[in-house]
């Protein structure tokens, strides 16, 4: 039987693979079972047949995990429905990548992407039609943004956004 205490050391050694801990800890009971299952004694130990097992398995799933947020652009996102941009857009897989990228940059350029996205211009009651300049001054006011941060978290939504 396989110790559990193996187990954790894996999935806990697997924090390059971008899993959630509670992830990498269930891919790896299962790869362990598995192994179990096809251990056979005249060939080795358990323990060397099983950490290659979860090794390869967290290895797959991370490989699986990149391709589909880069490409299929179905990985259903983290952001809440009021955090999506408008469906106008032409291409809605580019959207849905887009989505999935905004998830997974920094927490200001995170914030920045969803006011932008849902900041209006202004219409009939007046205002500033330049949203980044809107948001630059409330960023400045209410978070104590600067001028440095501002640019470097617009270039990193830009970069997404043209990826």
């Amino acid at each position: 039987m396989v110790e559990m205490k193996l187990i954790y050391s894996e999935a806990h050694k697997a924090r390059w693979s971008g899993l959630e801990f509670e992830e990498r800890m269930g891919i790896a009971s299962l790869a362990a079972v598995q192994a179990e299952r096809s251990w056979d004694p005249d060939r080795g130990q358990l323990s060397t047949l099983t950490v290659t097992a979860i090794r390869n398995a967290i290895r797959n799933a991370a490989a699986e995990n990149l391709r589909r947020m880069t490409y299929d652009g179905i990985h259903v996102s983290t952001l809440l429905p009021s955090q999506l941009p408008p469906a106008d857009s032409p291409n809605p897989e580019r959207q849905a990548i887009f989505r999935d990228g905004v998830a997974k940059l920094p927490r200001d350029a995170k914030l920045l992407a969803n006011l932008a996205l849902h900041t209006p211009k202004a219409g009939k009651e007046g205002g500033d039609k330049n949203v980044l300049r809107s948001l630059k001054e409330h960023l400045r006011k209410n978070e104590g943004w600067g001028e440095r941060k501002f640019r470097r978290n617009c270039e990193r939504v830009r970069a997404l956004w043209e990826g």
